[in-house]
This record gives structure tokens, C-alpha cells and sequence, in this order.
């Protein structure tokens, strides 16, 4: 088979080590919150321990009008003694119209709340420190420490756009056309490297950019990670042409076949640094696994959401977890686990 150069593709640095107990930056805090806690459309009360430590996430409001900007800010000293913390961030999701009450909240608060963040358009400024106004929210999550993830756990519903389903006639179509494939292999079956061959150059495709996957293609694409050879190759693939892939696959996967895409987004995403979205990718696998399992293929999926979850929180390094990927002990080590 032809060598294709994405398979030459350089893997994405080694991040630092994770900081557990430690204050995230707010371009970080920004970016976690609409993936702990769906619609971020509303003030938010992020609390912290004495220590530092996230504690918890308390959603002030229905609204944001400017009454109510005033309304959150009284209930921060309540919030805070309900759960014995020292101190907050106010994060508000509204315009400009509402900056001044949010600076008025800023002087009255200033000794409970450490920063009043206000996010619109894309971009969040600091109002207690002068100088960060309208900058750009980040695309990806370079920090995570085990309390965030822990956060992640309590507010399931945060899934980012690109894990939810796509439109129900898209996924009605997918399904049939899978049906009609099925049928027509089992005359002609396609082998594992046919599978691959087709994966790869779909993955070279998205080298740069996303592209619309049709739904005869995600018929085929889906039925290649449906063999369990196949699906095992791509989880070592990092390069940013698999995320792609994988995103657009999910949007396209019916309900029953979701959980294998979202391992590899997990996987993909771990081995690139992006650790609170494999954190919910690995959730939305475990979420959308059949019950009972049906194959052993079901087993390894579900065991590999699991282990990847049990790994953010020991705070393994993406090159420890590309390692363990290439070897076959994580696969033994799953039917071990209770």
C-alpha cells in the first residue's frame, strides 16, 4: 500500500505537566465553562477552596438584564458561606449595556470576588484588571487539573456542539445506507487494509480544514470502525486531520454507533493535549453504549472510555498515554477491570 504523508504527520508537542490544586487562567476557565455547564448564557459563580482548589460551579440566574447583574452579585456572600470558600470568580455572559453594573458589583465585592470576567462575542474581558479587555476565548484546553474534570462529571449535559447529533434525517439516511452496504459485502467483503485505505485518505483530506462528510461516505466510514482491527489502528492517529475526521464522523453516526467515534475523539484528543475534551468525549462514549454489550468490540470501547478517564485524573502525560495506545496491556488490563 501506498505510504500516505499524513501518516508522517508530527505529533503535537509534550505539554507540561498538569498542576493539580491551582488556579486555571481565566482564557483556560473561559473556554471549560460551556463544556461543564450547558447553555454558559447566564452569570456564573465559579468557587474556589481556601487552597485554590475549584469547588464548584453555581449558575446565578435565568437572565442576565441588568437588575440581574446587581441580584447575582448579592448572592455571592450566601454562595460562598454555604460552602465554606474564600473567595470567587463572577463570570457574566452579556454586552456591553451591562459593564458598568458589573463594575459597580467589582468595588462592592472586591474582597470576595478575585476577578468579575465578562464574555461576549467569542472574547471575555477581566473588569478588575485593566488592560484585558475583549480578548480572543481559545479553541482549545491546554490546562486541566482533576477538579475541573470532577466539575465535567457533575454537569454532564455541557457536550460542545460537535458531540451532539446531527440532524435525524442525516442519521435516519446514514443508517439505511450502512444497511444496504451490509448487504452488498456480504457478497463482496471489504478487507481490513480497504478500510484503512478509505480512513486515511479521509483523514488526508482534512489535513487543513474540515469538510462536510457525505452521507454515503459516513455509511462507509462507519462501517470500517465497526471492525475491531480497524478501530484499534486509528486510535494511535494525533495529527489534527483525525480530529477532524472524527468530528465530522460523530455528527453523522446514528445513536447506536456514537460510542466507538467518541473513544477516538478521546483518544485523539489525550494524545494532543486537549484533555477536558477527551474528558467528554469519553463520557459521551460510556453514555451511548448498548446495554447489555453485544460483542467484545463493545467491551474494549467501554473499557477504554473508562481507562482514559481513570488516566486524566492521575494526571498521565500525553507521551505515557501514546505509549500505552501502541502496546496491547490497556486492552488485557480491561478485562480485568470490574
Amino acid at each position: 500500500m501506498t505510504d500516505n504523508p499524513v501518516d508522517r504527520a508530527p505529533i503535537p508537542p509534550e505539554p507540561g505537566p498538569a498542576q493539580p490544586n491551582t488556579l486555571p487562567a481565566v482564557a483556560d476557565l473561559v473556554t471549560a465553562l460551556p463544556y461543564l455547564v450547558h447553555p454558559a448564557a447566564d452569570p456564573f459563580l465559579v468557587i474556589y477552596s481556601s487552597t485554590g482548589e475549584l469547588q464548584t460551579i453555581s449558575r446565578l440566574l435565568d437572565d442576565n438584564g441588568p437588575d440581574d447583574i446587581t441580584a447575582a452579585a448579592a448572592l455571592v456572600d450566601v454562595l460562598l458561606e454555604e460552602t465554606d470558600a474564600d473567595s470567587a470568580h463572577l463570570i457574566a455572559y452579556t454586552g456591553a449595556e451591562n459593564v458598568p453594573a458589573l463594575r459597580t458589583v467589582a468595588i462592592a465585592k472586591q474582597s470576595r470576588l478575585r476577578q468579575i470576567i465578562q464574555v461576549h462575542d467569542g472574547r471575555w474581558s477581566d473588569l478588575t484588571a485593566p488592560g484585558t479587555e475583549g480578548r480572543k476565548i481559545p479553541t482549545t484546553l491546554e490546562f486541566i487539573d482533576s477538579s475541573m474534570i470532577d466539575l465535567a462529571a457533575v454537569h454532564p449535559s455541557g457536550y460542545p456542539e460537535a458531540l451532539r447529533p446531527g440532524p435525524e434525517p442525516t442519521l435516519k439516511l446514514v443508517r439505511e445506507l450502512m444497511h444496504q452496504i451490509s448487504i452488498h459485502e456480504s457478497s463482496e467483503p471489504i478487507t481490513t487494509e480497504e478500510h484503512l485505505t478509505l480512513l486515511k485518505a479521509e483523514r488526508y483530506l482534512r489535513r487543513e480544514a474540515s469538510v462536510p462528510l457525505e452521507p454515503a461516505r459516513a455509511a462507509q466510514v462507519l462501517i470500517a470502525l465497526a471492525e475491531q482491527d480497524v478501530w484499534r489502528e486509528c486510535l494511535v492517529w494525533a495529527d489534527a486531520g483525525t480530529q477532524r475526521l472524527w468530528l465530522d464522523v460523530i455528527r453523522c453516526a446514528p445513536l447506536e454507533l456514537v460510542a466507538p467515534v467518541a473513544t477516538l475523539i478521546a483518544a485523539t484528543s489525550f494524545q494532543r493535549g486537549m484533555r477536558l475534551h477527551a474528558w467528554v468525549a469519553a463520557l459521551r462514549a460510556r453514555e451511548t453504549m448498548p446495554s447489555p454489550f453485544e460483542t467484545e468490540h463493545d467491551d474494549l470501547i467501554d473499557g477504554l472510555a473508562r481507562i482514559i478517564r481513570k488516566l486524566l485524573h492521575l494526571h498521565l502525560s500525553t507521551q505515557e498515554f501514546r505509549s500505552l495506545l501502541r502496546g496491547a496491556s490497556w486492552a488485557l488490563e480491561i478485562t480485568k477491570m470490574p
